[in-house]
């Protein structure tokens, strides 16, 4: 029996009428727990629409390099303008560790296409703000927050974190950007999110 494409953001008359075109490829569908899990058929996004994507996953699994790749691929690709926050390492890091797989952001943000900016976890109630400033001075298409993660270590309720994190992902919404959110699982988790949020 043949594998069912899987397209995030199509429906199945969408996929009829455009099968995999202005798709691209986010991972694999993963099947099974520990050691009984494996890989099956690819998972493809929809890129003619704006999506916001969670992308999680433990300490070292690649979040920061693929999301990076989403905003590098969106320049070379698209000619979509990107917003990088970090909230993890500084700007400089950044740029010094996408400069390993050729990607120069520092050029790129020279000439406009990418903003690189750093971003603290304990000024989480101005995140909004913050994004509508950076939005404001370029026709951003593509969002990268990584990591969501800190702000939950900032904020001690729950509630809180996803009130904020709501907050922000219907601006995002609002202004028609596909958005890619990383958060960290713990080792020891099989939660989405350090605090399950």
């Amino acid at each position: 029996m043949p594998v069912e494409k899987i397209i995030v953001g199509r429906d199945r008359e969408d996929l009829k009428e455009f099968g995999e075109r202005g798709t691209a490829f986010l991972g694999r569908h993963i099947v099974g727990e520990g050691e009984d899990s494996h890989l099956t058929s690819a998972v493809q996004m929809d890129v003619t629409r704006p999506h916001i994507v969670l992308i999680c996953g433990k300490t070292g699994t690649g979040k920061s390099i693929y999301s990076s790749q989403f905003l590098y691929n969106g320049v070379m690709s698209f000619k979509e303008k990107g917003l990088y926050i970090t909230t993890e390492e500084t700007k400089e890091n950044v740029i010094k560790q996408m400069k390993g797989f050729g990607w120069n952001f520092d050029i790129l943000e020279e000439k406009g296409w990418i903003s690189i900016q750093e971003f603290e976890p304990i000024e989480a109630s101005n995140l909004t703000t913050k994004i509508l400033n950076a939005l404001s001075s370029m026709d951003t298409k593509r969002v990268v927050i990584d990591s969501m993660s800190m702000f939950e270590l900032y904020i001690s309720d729950p509630f809180k974190i996803r009130k904020s994190i709501l907050k922000v992902i219907q601006k995002l919404r609002d202004l028609d950007t596909t958005t890619l959110l990383t958060t960290e699982i713990p080792e020891d988790s099989s939660g989405l999110s350090r605090f399950g949020v």
